[in-house]
């Protein structure tokens, strides 16, 4: 097991100056970094329905100790191993002492903490850190993560204990209880590395639909199949997507990281093993060179076509 002292990272494929990195993170984490994420719900819904659901979900805890202050939110997914978000596995890192995490009122101290090595701040692709506690959490059992990639229109329990509200206000601090909330929302889009959903209004909303706030960033979201659920997103931002100035109401969207496409990373990790991985800005480069390898090609057999063209039909003699 890696030291206390820094953050155990992957071995990652970019080879990226460490000094750089933590340099940008700084930045990213001041100024760009969007609010950690709650749980915001229908307005036309009984609050008592989404804490009742939140409640189910013990494997859910808070890091970092206590209200007012935690730090984020992770998901028990292994006896001594908590999944959360890169940038609350990046930010509890700094900190001295290491905050606990804490499960039925129980705390656990931190082993050593592992943030994905393709982790560039305020983007969901490969937002994810592995937490290792020192000991097993007891009575609590772990939700396994998702190892398939059907998560396109399955309907996912969102669980953070951030702050509350309504559709129509967005999250509000004074709504703030530091109490666990669960709502479902439909996973409308799938990429490469991050999942989507809409806060939809009443008429075209789930039963529960919820959306992320702010206070408690790296919350699971969860795809229940066959009876059993399984974590298939973690909470990595939220935003204004609609542009109306309110973050989180309405017809906001939001985009969190996909789970199954880390698969290899997370169970490496878990192992004890580095592996190397490929990142998202490395995928987008390798597309651009692409993209512009076959505008050049082409272009090439379009001039090609037109040259042939004009000799095929040049008069007699020319």
């Amino acid at each position: 097991m890696k030291s206390l002292k820094g953050v155990a990272r992957s071995v990652c494929s970019t080879g990226m100056n460490r000094m750089h990195h933590i340099a940008a993170l700084a930045v990213v984490l001041l100024l760009l970094t969007p609010p950690a994420e709650g749980i915001v719900r229908r307005h036309d819904r009984d609050d008592a329905r989404y804490l009742e659901y939140g409640a189910r979900f013990k494997a859910v805890a808070r890091i970092g100790g206590p209200p007012p202050n935690p730090e984020g939110t992770g998901t028990l997914i292994a006896p001594q191993w908590v999944l959360t978000a890169g940038h609350v596995g990046d930010g509890i890192s700094m900190r001295t002492p290491l905050p606990d995490v804490e499960f039925l009122d129980r705390r656990y101290e931190i082993e050593a903490i592992h943030v994905h090595p393709c982790f560039r701040g305020a983007h969901p692709a490969h937002d994810l850190a592995l937490i290792s506690l020192r000991q097993p959490v007891a009575d609590v059992t772990p939700i396994a993560v998702y190892r398939d990639s059907a998560e396109v229109g399955r309907v996912a329990t969102l669980v953070g204990s951030g702050f509350s509200g309504t559709g129509l206000t967005g999250p509000r601090r004074e709504f703030w209880d530091h109490r666990k909330r669960a709502a479902t929302n439909r996973i409308e889009g799938v990429e490469a590395f991050w999942i989507s959903f809409t806060f939809d209004p009443p008429a075209t909303a789930t039963d529960l639909e919820g959306f992320p706030g702010a206070g408690d960033s790296g919350g699971p979201d969860l795809i229940e199949v066959d009876g059993t659920f399984y974590v298939a997103g973690v909470e990595s931002g939220s935003g204004d997507s609609n542009h109306n100035g309110v973050t989180g109401d309405y017809g906001d969207r939001v985009r969190h990281t996909r789970v199954s496409s880390e698969l290899r990373w997370i169970d490496a990790t878990m192992a004890g093993r580095q592996v190397a991985v490929q990142c998202y800005d490395q995928l987008r480069g390798v597309k651009r060179v692409a993209s512009i390898v076959l505008a050049a090609v082409g272009g090439l057999a379009l001039g090609l076509w037109f040259w042939r063209s004009q000799l095929s039909g040049a008069p007699a003699g020319y």
